[in-house]
C-alpha cells in the first residue's frame, strides 16, 4: 500500500520525504491536523484552535445562540482551556435557567459574554506533545490527580511527575475535565463528592490508555468531609454519598490494582488549590 501523506517532527526525515515522495512539489506544513488537534511539528506542540470560536461570537450582538455556537468550535478533548470555558459554561447554564430566547439580548450577562470573547482573542492555548523524557535510567514515575468545585463548577487535572533524583522533578500536564454544577441546588460537600468521581473516572480512562508504568497514585481533595467519606466504609452514610464512594474509591481503586504490578493509590488532602482549583472556577490568561 502506497502511502501518499507523511508527517513528522523530525527535520531531516521531513528533508527525505520531500526528496523522496512521489507527489510533485509537495506541501510541507508545520501544523496539521492530528485527530483534530493541531499539532505543530518544528516546536511538537498540541494547541486548541479558537479563531472560528472568535468568528462566531464577534458578529452582531451577544445571544445565547451566539454563544452556543462559539462553544461548539472549540474542540478541546484533553481540557487544556477548561479554565477557560468553564466560566462560558457556567453562562450558558445561568441563560437557560433565565429562560431567554435564542436571539434575544444578554443584557445583564453582557460583561460576562465579552469577557469570553476577549479572552478568546488573545490567542491559542498550547502544551508539549511529548511527556515523557528518553532518559535512562528510567525515572520514577507517580500521578497526582487533584480535584476541587465550587457552587457553580467541579472538575479535576491529572499531572504526571518524573522523577530524577531528590532534586529533579519534571511535571507534566496530561488531562483535564470541567463539569457545570447541577441545576438543582445542592452543598457544596457533594460537588467536592462529585468532583472526586470525575477524579477517579478520569484516571481509571487515563490508566486503560496509557502504556506507562507508574509507581502510585496521589489523588487530593481540599474537602475534609470527602475525605472522611472516601476512607470508610459506604454503608455508612445516605445513599447518594455511599453509591458515589463505591464509584471514585473501592471500584476504582480495585480496577487499578488489577493491572500488572498494580500502583499504590491512596486519597490525601491538599491545603493549597491556589492552582489546582481554577479548573472549577475559572480564570484568565494572564
Amino acid at each position: 500500500m502506497p502511502l501518499k501523506k507523511w508527517s513528522t517532527n523530525e527535520p531531516e526525515l521531513g528533508l527525505y520525504i520531500k526528496d523522496t515522495s512521489p507527489v510533485k512539489d509537495p506541501s510541507i506544513s508545520c501544523n496539521l491536523p492530528s485527530i483534530g488537534i493541531p499539532w505543530n511539528q518544528s516546536a511538537d506542540t498540541l494547541s486548541v484552535p479558537v479563531s472560528k470560536a472568535v468568528k462566531e461570537l464577534e458578529p452582531g450582538s451577544p445571544s445565547k445562540r451566539k454563544l452556543l455556537r462559539g462553544l461548539a468550535q472549540i474542540f478541546d478533548p484533553l481540557g487544556i482551556m477548561g479554565p477557560m470555558t468553564i466560566n462560558s459554561n457556567i453562562l450558558l447554564q445561568k441563560l437557560w435557567k433565565q429562560k431567554l430566547g435564542w436571539d434575544s439580548p444578554l443584557e445583564g450577562n453582557l460583561s460576562e459574554f465579552t469577557d469570553f470573547r476577549d479572552l478568546l482573542t488573545q490567542g491559542e492555548v498550547s502544551i508539549k506533545r511529548h511527556f515523557l523524557s528518553p532518559i535512562l535510567p528510567k525515572p520514577r514515575r507517580q500521578l497526582h490527580i487533584f480535584s476541587d468545585a465550587s457552587l457553580a463548577a467541579y472538575g479535576c487535572v491529572i499531572y504526571l511527575w518524573e522523577i530524577f533524583n531528590e532534586n529533579t522533578i519534571k511535571t507534566h500536564f496530561m488531562i483535564a475535565k470541567a463539569k457545570v454544577s447541577p441545576v438543582r441546588p445542592t452543598t457544596i460537600h457533594r460537588l467536592e463528592l462529585l468532583g472526586a468521581l470525575l477524579a477517579a473516572r478520569l484516571t481509571n480512562s487515563l490508566l486503560n490508555l496509557m502504556d506507562v508504568e507508574t509507581d502510585s497514585i496521589h489523588p487530593y481533595t481540599d474537602n475534609s468531609s470527602v475525605l472522611g467519606w472516601v476512607k470508610s466504609k459506604p454503608e455508612r452514610w445516605k445513599p447518594y454519598v455511599a453509591n458515589r464512594i463505591r464509584r471514585s474509591g473501592r471500584l476504582e481503586i480495585r480496577e487499578i490494582r488489577r493491572k500488572p504490578g498494580g500502583s499504590h493509590l491512596s486519597w490525601r488532602e491538599h491545603l493549597d488549590g491556589s492552582q489546582q482549583n481554577i479548573v472549577a472556577r475559572g480564570t484568565t490568561l494572564a
